[in-house]
């Protein structure tokens, strides 16, 4: 069956553990299992392409959504791309975007297989605080990438014609893997650059999700 552990904060072990892994600096990928608990797979001195399945190398024996071979992470060079030729029958997605062959990954990228979501890190290349712009457009709000992944977190169920509200705290924390309090300080940030810091609690985080939306800055479709 799938996996019905829903996305979980970060606890102070798990946060301890993923701290440590980044500190290192090399390529690894961090998930939750069937029984919810993280697992984390380090990446460095791999050569070969790493299979993702219910019969893989990282193997996803929870997931009946989940091929048997479901696709393939493969070193090019300094790189990490994942290769998805045919191999699943549900396909793999990169931050929702499907992959129809193989795309290169980057720090922090969201991989779905079935109903399961494994997380790309590689902190040596996006550990920085480089800020990025979504759009090049006048007015635009320049973010660091790990705001870009709570701002893109917190739209993703964001629906205004169906009224279904921006993602919790919680909800964000689980899909980044990061504890609440770590969303909070982001948000904190986010409303700032917004100029969204005068606005009453409960309007702020609708507002935040409308305006990402409004310049491009992330995209629900």
């Amino acid at each position: 069956m799938p996996s019905d552990v829903p996305p979980a904060p970060l606890s102070p072990r798990e946060g301890a553990a993923l701290l440590a892994a980044t500190a290192e600096g090399d390529p690894f990928v961090v998930w939750r299992d069937g029984d919810g608990e993280l697992q984390l797979l380090g990446l460095a001195d791999r050569q070969e392409p790493l299979t993702v399945g219910r019969h893989g190398d990282l193997p996803v024996t929870w997931d009946s959504l989940v091929s048997r071979v479901h696709c393939q992470l493969v070193p090019v060079g300094s790189e990490w791309t994942v290769h998805d030729d045919g191999l699943s029958r549900n396909g793999t997605f990169v931050n929702g975007e499907k992959v129809t062959t193989r795309r290169r990954l980057r720090d922090r990228d969201a991989l779905r297989v079935g109903g399961t979501v494994l997380q790309f890190r590689r902190p040596e290349a996006g550990s920085g605080e480089t800020e990025v712009d979504a759009v090049a457009a006048q007015g635009q709000v320049a973010v660091t990438p790990a705001q870009h992944d709570v701002l893109r977190a917190l739209c993703a169920p964001f629906d205004i014609a169906r009224g279904v509200p921006p993602a919790s705290n919680e909800d964000i924390a689980g899909a980044l893997f990061l504890s609440v309090d770590a969303v909070k300080a982001h948000l904190r940030q986010l409303y700032a650059r917004f100029d969204l810091t005068e606005l009453p609690p409960h309007q702020k985080r609708d507002r935040l999700a409308r305006e990402a939306l409004r310049r491009g800055l992330v995209s629900t479709g």
